[in-house]
């Protein structure tokens, strides 16, 4: 899918190629609304971070929301324009049930790896029990279950 002529909402263009996998996005006056440091040019930059994964789940079938992306059982990429949001993580099948924050980090792909930009620690995770994800960055966690 290709969307043309539409509004410049940012949020537009992550649920665009997220939920929606389409291959393009094009407002009306982009040449107005793409300039550099706005929601819409964050939003792209924030699409091309994250393509390598979005692609890798896209082909083994799993869907992409938005900007979340479950690489695996236990490992997610998020991305957020504008405002930050704050996300919990809870178990939805048998087994502990208290979910945890693992591994968080700051970062993009680059040449298809992710690559670190910044570890994040304890004060940015709530000291594992929520994540908040802040605006115009990329973040990839990983989770763990316990009792």
């Amino acid at each position: 899918m290709f969307i043309s002529e539409t509004s410049t909402n940012a949020t537009n263009v992550l649920s665009a190629f997220g939920k929606f996998n389409s291959v393009g996005f094009s407002p009306f006056f982009i040449e107005r609304s793409a300039a550099p440091g706005t929601e819409l040019t964050v939003a792209y930059g924030l699409i091309s971070h994250l393509a390598p994964a979005r692609r890798r789940q896209h082909r083994k079938g799993s869907p992409v929301t938005a900007i979340l992306i479950a690489a695996g059982p236990d490992e997610f990429y998020f991305g957020v324009v504008g405002g930050a949001i704050r996300i919990a993580f809870a178990p939805t099948t048998p087994g502990p049930r208290i979910a945890g924050l693992g591994d968080a980090q700051q970062g993009r792909f680059v040449e298809g790896q992710w690559r670190v930009v910044r570890q994040l620690g304890g004060d940015d995770t709530g000291q594992g029990e929520i994540l908040t994800v802040r605006p115009n960055a990329a973040l990839r966690v990983t989770v763990y279950r316990y009792e």
